[in-house]
């Protein structure tokens, strides 16, 4: 009985560029899945300040969103104040977090409307570059991994390729694209898993980080020593002699456009406002960007001094607790003048 000829192995290139590539669409659909289908990941502060804005969140008409200068600077109470006396009430929720900066912001912002709140009608974000810089002690924490989809990625590295450093750009474009690929591959997400199966089915208590009145205004009670004053005055007084006005970079342009747009789909206005921070540099959006919609800037030491003496200051870029309240009453009443001007609907 004649032996019958087994099929020859393909071991030919076009044969192992098809395996490789069925190999990385397999993982790739699988990163997906899970990323589909994995609960919101467990970041300290911010997940628990999410979840408490969902639940109550047809509380509030008004949200401030931004970093440390929003969480310590911005008091909900008195804004809601001031914009009463002026016949425009408002219920206020500061989601101010501490190193929250752009594109985070922007992702936090996005999770923070998922849920359409129902009275939600003005959005306060805070306006400034799109952060792609290395923060040492942050570099390999969850925080700076979460918000690292393609969309927040983009921009990121869109930002970079804008620069003129390009020794700097090569290590920050390999950066963030690891940590997309940390995030896609869903790395460390098994310690979301094992929360979430331990909190099933609890209640969860109030973020800590909300403040005495539970509206997330934490205002900052220490003053500026005699020493940190000097040094604090001759650093604003070379950041005033510096004083420009310029467009955001297209990066940036293009992040707030998007986010705009997320706020107008829910039937939201947005508003960008630029803290008190001692760099004068006024940030504009270019005329024929899309991106309609107010730009509060207050980081401007001659029309606002009492922002910018020291005895008002917590650090260079940080109010204490009472420039905290002016500052607050400042913004209410610039946006209650708008509203009444009609410049804002």
């Amino acid at each position: 009985m004649a032996a019958t000829d087994a099929s020859p192995i393909d071991f030919s290139p076009r044969r192992g560029f098809l395996d490789v590539g069925i190999a990385v669409l397999a993982f790739v659909l699988a990163c997906a899945g899970l990323n589909a289908l994995l609960p919101f990941p467990e970041i300290d502060v911010v997940s628990a300040e999410l979840r408490f804005f969902q639940e109550h969140q047809d509380e509030f008409d008004t949200v401030f969103v931004g970093s440390s200068r929003i969480h310590h600077q911005i008091s909900p109470a008195t804004f809601d104040r001031i914009m009463g006396e002026a016949g425009h009430p408002t219920r206020t929720f500061n989601f101010g977090i501490n190193g929250m900066f752009p594109p985070e912001s922007g992702f936090v912002l996005e999770r923070l409307l998922k849920s359409k709140p129902r009275h939600l009608k003005w959005i306060f974000l805070e306006l400034d570059e799109l952060e792609v810089r290395r923060i040492p002690k942050a570099d390999a924490s969850r925080r700076s991994v979460y918000w690292h989809d393609w969309k927040r990625t983009s921009l990121v590295l869109r930002k970079i390729l804008e620069g003129d450093d390009r020794g700097d750009a090569r290590d920050l474009f390999f950066f963030h694209s690891g940590l997309f690929a940390k995030n896609f591959a869903n790395i460390g997400r098994k310690t979301d898993l094992s929360w979430w199966s331990s909190h099933l089915g609890k209640k969860a208590g109030p973020p800590k980080n909300l403040g005495a009145a539970g509206d997330g205004y934490v205002p900052h009670l220490k003053k500026l020593s005699a020493e940190e004053a000097t040094t604090y005055e001759a650093e604003l007084e070379r950041a005033i002699s510096r004083t420009e006005t310029r467009f955001v970079s297209a990066a940036t342009e293009r992040a707030y456009r998007q986010w705009a747009n997320e706020v107008r789909r829910i039937g939201a206005t947005p508003i960008f406002i630029v803290t008190p921070v001692t760099a004068q540099t006024r940030l504009e959006f270019r005329p024929e960007s899309g991106v309609a919609g107010p730009v509060l800037p207050f980081n401007d030491a001659k029309a606002y001094p009492q922002l910018y003496r020291s005895d008002m200051r917590f650090d260079a870029d940080h109010l204490n607790a009472e420039a905290a309240e002016e500052f607050t009453r400042l913004v209410a009443r610039h946006f209650s003048q708008l509203i009444e001007e009609k410049r804002i609907p």
